[in-house]
């Protein structure tokens, strides 16, 4: 099968997954576990705004597909070869630096354990000046963090066997800053999403057919996650008493778990309030923010207010006050729900530059940058527009939850950096087709 006909039958992928992920989503923060009181959930200003994300989505992504050209390669496969491979070494390296120091600083402050139960106790009990200390080495080597992981994991099969033992470093040194260091589920996730994607676009290059025993894999790996997540979220409440059914005694009030709800009948108290803490509060309850944000009147951010670390930034210049003219701050004050504490979805952080309007048609330009780099993945294995992909995914997947990309100063220095390579050199890792 030519590499045309390749990309004909997987051309949409992407985009269906990401409708069908905004649709399941939406309908979860209305059928879900939480209730809320007082009818405080206007769902139907919700539902025509999401209808108006998913349109914009789909138009850009469609435009994209029909505006690619052919983009010529000047190099020949191997030099694009010998490029990746010094580009993944180089990366590894001051990835597995930058996380070694990270990693030592947790465990002189002793802010490390490897016990899953410690990891409520962990992540509960934050270390301020650790952030503060390990901020530089975040900030300069986040770009690099990110393309180790995200390229070592894609290009693992093909690896020399030296390669592979950095690629594992890594990971599982990434996994224990975050996971075992900060109690954080992000790190873990993170892996996750970069190996379904690996999985999944490294069959289709190979013209795999993508089989029961892909598809187990990946469920697999998912279902695991969700369990593991669910059951750290539970121990991040088990310390302090909290359960699901005085869960609104301790939180803002705002709602409350049906605990007659299916979840609970199928997996009980203890794990069933994990997962619905999960299944609500990171996949959906931020919908919930949106229609409190969409309530509010427009004041402009001065093209600061989209991303937290951003305007964390200026304020460090004596440039402050824009959090403050965010729709998340206003809606703090207005309605009582803490703008950055809890998940509000992705758009009232776009609004604060754009308006509510200017959010929605940002997304098209999300479908459009999609589109492109998802063709020159399948037709020309750009491991450049993969990263772009994958990245996109990511912000796709946090859309329910926050603007992931630029919020924190890892992300947002990592994300940058991302599209700065890709305009300006993904054409040297272009393969023929």
């Amino acid at each position: 099968m030519k590499k045309t006909a390749l990309y004909s039958k997987y051309q949409n992928f992407p985009l269906i997954v990401a409708i069908v992920y905004y649709i399941s989503t939406v309908l979860l923060s209305i059928l879900g576990p939480v209730k809320y009181f007082n009818e405080a959930y206007k769902y139907w200003l919700v539902l025509p705004f999401m209808a108006g994300v998913c349109l914009c989505f789909y138009s850009g992504y469609f435009v994209g597909k029909r505006t690619l050209s052919k983009t010529h390669s000047f190099y020949s496969n191997e030099t694009i070869a010998r490029r990746e491979g010094v580009l993944l070494k180089r990366t590894l390296v001051v990835s597995i630096l930058s996380l070694t120091i990270e990693l030592g600083y947790l465990l002189s402050v002793g802010h490390f354990s490897f016990h899953l139960t410690d990891v409520g106790d962990l992540y509960n009990a934050r270390i301020e000046n650790g952030e503060n200390a390990v901020f530089l080495v975040r900030f300069i080597f986040a770009a690099f963090r990110m393309m180790a992981i995200a390229i070592g994991i894609y290009r693992y099969k093909n690896a020399a066997t030296r390669v592979r033992i950095l690629i594992i470093t890594n990971v599982v040194l990434y996994i224990l800053v975050f996971l075992f260091g900060y109690g954080n589920q992000k790190g873990v996730s993170d892996i996750i999403i970069y190996s379904a994607a690996a999985i999944f676009v490294t069959r289709v290059r190979a013209n795999k057919r993508i089989n029961r025993k892909t598809i187990i894999i990946i469920l697999t790996m998912a279902i695991a996650a969700l369990f593991l997540f669910s059951y750290m979220q539970y121990l991040r409440y088990e310390p302090r008493g909290i359960n699901a059914s005085n869960f609104h005694l301790y939180s803002s009030g705002e709602f409350y778990y049906d605990t007659n709800h299916v979840i609970f009948k199928l997996f009980g108290e203890k794990l069933g309030f994990g997962m619905a803490s999960i299944l609500s509060g990171y996949l959906s309850q931020g919908y919930y923010g949106l229609s409190l944000c969409l309530q509010l009147p427009f004041e402009w951010c001065y093209g600061a207010g989209s991303s937290y670390a951003f305007s964390q930034l200026l304020s460090k210049f004596g440039i402050t006050g824009i959090y403050d003219r965010t729709y998340l701050s206003r809606m703090t004050e207005s309605f009582g729900r803490n703008g950055l504490r809890s998940w509000n979805t992705i758009f009232p952080w776009l609004a604060s530059d754009y308006t509510w309007v200017g959010a929605i048609l940002f997304f098209a330009l999300v479908g459009y940058l999609l589109a492109r780099a998802w063709k020159e993945v399948i037709e020309n294995d750009n491991i450049v527009s993969y990263l772009v992909v994958v990245n996109i995914m990511i912000l796709v997947l946090f859309t329910p939850a926050n603007n992931q990309l630029f919020h924190g100063y890892d992300s947002f220095v990592s994300t940058w950096f991302l599209i700065v390579f890709w305009l300006g050199f993904r054409g040297r890792y272009m393969h023929e087709q």
